[in-house]
């Protein structure tokens, strides 16, 4: 069984060198009703629990996302379950979803929150629920497959990366505020990945890391998305509106790449890989 470990302490940290590793925190300025340590587990000791994401809700308290894996349940890939706590981290309700292998991030709409998961039929859907019990208020099909990243951007918009295993391609599809799909886009990978990005979402193989964030500099405005591309796990950025690739950072096949990107100022960035 694996412990969902939570730690929760707002800091601000000011990023000045690409060669950023850290910042450095004087323990006295935290204060003890600052922030807490919490571990959610469950008896059931079939279950394996892998944390995506956690959201800070606008009334207080947080939302978590989880993938969990039961290992006698019939369908191989893990479901969504979600866990509302208050500002102290206290437990106020617990809910388990039919939808499968939940993508990082959680999404905040209104009053709704929502996640991004798929069916047996590995068909992408945003799940809306109400944040005061769970219950699911809303869903909408986003028209692509196998989802594995999901970003609201700074217009509100979402935007979503899967992979197609009919074209061997990474897909990537905007939505407006309200999930109606504006743009997509394919890049083609050239080479069968389909075993890899399922393993990659039952939790049985290697964990590859895929993220999209938002850039804007004087050469214009668009995403980087970490995926497959042209046989490598590569850093690809594309133009808002088009969602057409305009660059790429590139490593050696997926054996080695990027595992977080973020925008400094301008054309510098920070970055993190592994190898």
């Amino acid at each position: 069984m694996k412990n969902l470990k939570t730690h929760i302490i707002l800091v601000t940290c000011h990023l000045s060198l690409i060669t950023f590793l850290g910042c450095e925190i004087d323990q006295k300025e935290i204060l003890p009703e600052d922030g807490f340590t919490k571990i959610y587990n469950h008896p059931e000791e079939v279950l394996s629990y892998y944390p995506e994401s956690v959201a800070e809700l606008q009334g207080g308290g947080y939302v978590y996302l989880s993938a969990v894996k039961d290992e006698n349940a019939e369908t191989e890939y893990p479901s969504a379950y979600l866990v509302r706590t208050n500002a102290s981290g206290e437990v106020e309700w617990t809910m388990n979803y039919d939808w499968l292998a939940p993508s990082a991030r959680l999404i905040q709409r209104g009053n709704a929150i929502g996640f991004v998961a798929m069916n047996r039929q590995f068909e992408a859907h945003v799940i809306l629920v109400d944040p005061a019990n769970g219950n699911v208020t809303d869903q909408h099909d986003l028209e692509m497959t196998m989802p594995l990243y999901a970003f609201s951007d700074s217009r509100g918009e979402l935007v979503v990366l899967g992979y197609d295993f009919v074209s061997r391609s990474s897909w990537i599809s905007r939505y407006s505020a309200s999930f109606i799909l504006q743009r997509s886009s394919m890049l083609p990978v050239n080479t069968d990945l389909e075993y890899l990005i399922q393993r990659h979402l039952n939790k049985t193989g290697q964990d590859f890391h895929f993220f999209i964030g938002e850039y804007s500099n004087e050469s214009g405005t668009g995403y980087y998305v970490n995926c497959f591309y042209n046989y490598t796990l590569r850093s690809v950025f594309l133009d808002i509106s088009s969602l057409n690739a305009t660059g790429d950072i590139y490593s050696f096949q997926i054996e080695e790449g990027i595992s977080s990107l973020i925008q400094n100022s301008g054309s510098l960035f920070g970055l993190t890989s592994y190898y």
